[in-house]
């Protein structure tokens, strides 16, 4: 879910192609429940303080919730998460748009 490799990027639970394979084989489920998504404050701050975008619809979102990973039937404690989402309109590609995820923390 989120690159490390991106400017405030983190790595996050999804598993490499390799695992996610190992992991289809032994059932392995990801479920995320109370998803929440709210404008990051530290966004509301540059654009109240009159910074603007080159994407009009440029935004960056705060997502919490909580994720359970399911073996074989077993669930896991279930963990908190939080991460941001840039969000843009990709303007130069008519009906795309453009995320990076970022900043993963779990619990």
């Amino acid at each position: 879910m989120a690159d490390p490799n991106l400017p405030g990027g983190t790595p996050s639970s999804v598993p490499s192609p390799a695992q996610w394979a190992v992991d289809a084989k032994n059932g392995v489920v990801q479920t995320v429940t109370d998803v929440q998504a709210q404008v990051d404050p530290d966004w509301t701050q540059i654009v109240s303080e009159g910074w603007e975008p080159a994407d009009p619809l440029m935004t960056i979102e705060t997502v919490t919730g909580t994720m359970t990973v399911t073996t074989k039937g077993h669930a896991t404690t279930p963990v908190s998460f939080t991460l941001t989402l840039t969000l843009g309109s990709a303007a130069h590609v008519h009906g795309y748009g453009a995320v990076a995820a970022g900043n993963w923390t779990a619990n």
